[in-house]
């Protein structure tokens, strides 16, 4: 990440720089477990999933309060209202590729951009 401060977003990247690296190790932490597996409806659901998602929002809360958050893992009305207010919005999902985490054929990852006016950003 660069520091300088002519380039747009960097205190953005920073945050979400290092607020990813404690998400992944969560993910990996768990994905070394023997976890249980839920069935949300529209697919699977772990521990990791919504433990990740918390670590995820929390950290764009306090340090971009003012800033919508449509989470995977979060509420869907709340989800749907951040997104749909304009202005800035993070869209989180906290365990891209589930099926892949619960088959641990190591194909997953967490997700996180910045939309400014439902244009992505970051």
């Amino acid at each position: 990440v660069r520091s300088d401060a002519t380039m747009p977003f960097t205190r953005e990247l920073t945050v979400l720089a290092e607020t990813v690296r404690r998400a992944s190790a969560l993910l990996l932490r768990h994905y070394a477990t023997d976890f249980a597996v839920e069935w949300k409806g529209v697919g699977d659901r772990t521990a990791a999933d919504r433990a990740v998602n918390a670590l995820l929002v929390d950290a764009l809360r306090a340090a971009f309060p003012d800033d919508g958050i449509c989470a995977e893992e979060s509420d869907g009305a709340e989800s749907a209202a951040a997104a749909a207010r304009g202005g800035r919005c993070w869209f989180v999902d906290p365990l891209d590729g589930t099926r892949e985490f619960v088959d641990r054929n190591g194909e997953f990852c967490a997700m996180v951009g910045l939309a400014v006016d439902g244009r992505a950003v970051l």
